[in-house]
Formats: C-alpha cells, sequence, structure tokens
C-alpha cells in the first residue's frame, strides 16, 4: 500500500503500523506492546508548489493484512502527527492479479441506454404526482360545472336547426328523425298501392322513396279505390 501525508517541508517523518484492537506495533516480524520496538518506515519527501509544503509518501509492500491504524511520527521529536484510518490491508493487492481483465470487460449497451433517457427526458417534472391528478379531476368538474342550461338548449337548437337534403339517411330513432319523418308525411308525395294498401313517403323531390309503411290502407265496403287508414 501507499502511505501518504502533506505536512511541513525539510522534515524527517516516518510511519509505523499499530493495532487499537490489542494496542500493539508492529516490529517488521511481530507484534510488541512497547512502542520503542515498533517498526519505523523513513517517508520520501517531495516538494508542492506551495510554499513551505512537502508530501511525504511511501509505498510499504511488507506490512501484513489486517485492518490497523498508520501513524505518521516526526522521527526528530517522536511526535505522532496524524494517523490514517483503519486501513484494510487484505484488500490491497500490489500486484493487481484481481483486476478484471481486458477480454472480460463487457460493455454497457449505451444505444439502450440512450434510448431510455430519450424516453424519460420527455417526461414531466412529477408525472403521477397526486395533486396534479386530483387538479386535473378538479379542474374538469368545475369546467362541467361552468355549462348552462342556456348553453344545453343552443347546442339543442342548433342540432335542430341542422339542414337536411334527399341525400341525408335516416339511420337513428332520435328526435330530428322523428321531426323529418312528420314533414315528409304533412308536405311530401304520397302513394298507395290499391292491391296491397302499402303506402309509400317520397322525399323532398317527390320522385325518391323515403319509407314505405306496409298495409297502412285498407279498402272500404269492399271498393278498391276507397281507403281508410287501418
Amino acid at each position: 500500500m501507499k502511505t501518504t501525508i502533506k505536512y511541513d517541508s525539510e522534515k524527517n517523518l516516518s510511519v509505523r503500523l499499530f493495532d487499537p484492537s490489542v494496542g500493539q506495533w508492529y516490529t517488521g516480524t511481530v507484534w510488541s506492546a512497547t512502542e520503542a520496538n515498533a517498526q519505523s518506515i523513513a517517508l520520501t519527501e517531495k516538494s508542492l508548489a506551495e510554499s513551505g509544503a512537502s508530501r511525504y509518501s511511501k509505498n510499504i509492500t511488507t506490512w501484513p493484512s489486517g485492518n490497523y491504524l498508520v501513524e505518521y511520527v516526526d522521527t526528530a521529536t517522536s511526535e505522532v502527527i496524524g494517523e490514517d484510518a483503519t486501513v484494510m490491508l487484505e484488500n490491497v493487492d500490489v500486484a493487481i492479479s484481481t483486476r478484471l481483465s481486458a477480454g472480460d470487460y463487457i460493455e454497457p449497451d449505451n444505444t439502450s441506454i440512450f434510448e431510455i433517457l430519450a424516453k424519460t427526458d420527455t417526461l414531466p417534472a412529477h408525472p403521477a404526482a397526486q395533486d396534479l391528478v386530483e387538479f386535473a379531476i378538479s379542474s374538469a368538474i368545475n369546467n362541467l360545472n361552468d355549462i348552462s342550461s342556456e348553453q344545453v338548449l343552443d347546442e339543442i337548437r342548433v342540432a335542430l336547426n341542422e339542414g337536411f337534403n334527399d341525400n341525408t339517411a335516416i339511420t337513428t330513432n332520435s328526435l330530428k328523425d322523428r321531426l323529418r319523418l312528420i314533414c315528409l308525411i304533412m308536405k311530401n308525395k304520397m302513394l298507395i298501392n290499391e292491391t296491397t294498401g302499402d303506402t309509400t313517403f317520397y322525399k323532398d323531390d317527390n320522385v325518391t322513396a323515403a319509407f314505405i309503411v306496409p298495409g297502412m290502407f285498407t279498402s272500404i265496403d269492399g271498393v278498391a279505390t276507397r281507403k281508410k287508414i287501418a
């Protein structure tokens, strides 16, 4: 592992390994409760652009694996000037033998990622926020409540005044169709079959049949030319 610390320039600094769980220092071969027996490894100084400051570091490969504390010591005064958080040395592989090989690397599916991003970018900030849904429902109800009876009557009047011509089919039993049938009966040509009593009502051109009422008329006293509504 590589230890490093920033400190005043032109100092002699070293590091040592301490196990806080048992209160012992590493001697280089074994652990000892005597601080003076601790292995002291000198750090290499490198000057920084910052005036009066240097970076001290050392790549150490001989320490045992485990959870330990790295202490930085001013060699001249034996004062501990800093310490690293607990170091997991068992996770440090100096040879980097556990590094993922190039052959095992799988590139992310960037095309699919960008397709998903393109879709999510079109979503509103709060696509399913409850308050927005409630507001939309409330607004719709308010819009419906704003419709007056006069507006409803106006729509009916417009529908009733809608123009008809001979090409307009009678397809429903609506009020408009009923009124149109009454108009056809009252003002257009009507033809009675003397034999069957079937009655044909014609469109406005008095040529095209609009509808037929089968057996609408019957003879009077057996006289074919005298008819009455059955």
